[in-house]
């Protein structure tokens, strides 16, 4: 399931390189062969109604940035989410050149990358991570993803060659050099989930006494 699918672009990578079946959720319509299902649905007014619980995994790509109450979405998420597994991705607000730029008194919102206008919360990996474990998630992954040199200088020599450095660089401090940042992360079990196991097993173990008998 992708949430905040936009147009598609992502479902139609993951049917064609890894076979999948992918419903999305956006306000807008994506285009109709990129995607199996679709759900129409502002973000921002919730999940109910749908079928979170039926996904594998759930896809909240640079999504998270743009919702007005992160903490009420992902706890919302969370107690809808069956063995599924969350991957998260969002921008580091840490990056060195946001940090270099705020050091020279610049801090600009714009109409894309990090300080996009449109987002109403920045994040670092540790408030990012923080987060998710404030909302009952086990973070299992953690990467690091490179500025997108190539995209704004060109895709030639200087372009590729930014991008291998802040890939190296990545190596060396992720939280510095790292332009975004991907999480996977694994709900944790609720009360209320506990519960229903523990009946559900204890019902089966009752039928069970009750066929040998």
């Amino acid at each position: 399931m992708d949430l905040g699918c936009a147009t598609g672009y992502v479902a139609s990578e993951l049917k064609v390189r890894k076979n999948c079946h992918v419903t999305g959720v956006d306000m807008f319509p994506p285009l109709a062969e990129r995607i199996d299902d679709f759900h129409c649905r502002d973000l921002n007014q919730g999940l109910a109604g749908i079928p979170i619980g039926s996904a594998e995994y759930v896809l909240l790509l640079d999504v998270i940035e743009h919702i007005a109450s992160p903490e009420a979405f992902l706890d919302d998420l969370r107690n809808r989410l069956s063995q599924a597994e969350l991957i998260i991705s969002t921008g580091n607000v840490a990056f060195v050149i946001t940090r270099l730029m705020l050091m020279m008194g610049q801090f600009n919102y714009g109409e894309r990358g990090i300080l996009d206008m449109t987002h109403t919360r920045l994040y670092t990996f540790s408030s990012l991570s923080r987060l998710l474990e404030q909302s009952g998630f086990a973070i299992i992954e953690t990467q690091a993803i490179p500025a997108p040199f190539p995209l704004a200088v060109g895709n030639g020599r200087l372009g590729r060659g930014l991008l291998k450095l802040n890939s190296f660089l990545i190596k060396i401090n992720a939280h510095l050099f790292g332009y975004q940042m991907v999480m996977r992360a694994k709900a944790l079990p609720t009360v209320k989930s506990l519960l229903e196991a523990a009946h559900e097993a204890s019902s089966s173990k009752a039928q069970s006494l009750r066929r040998a008998s």
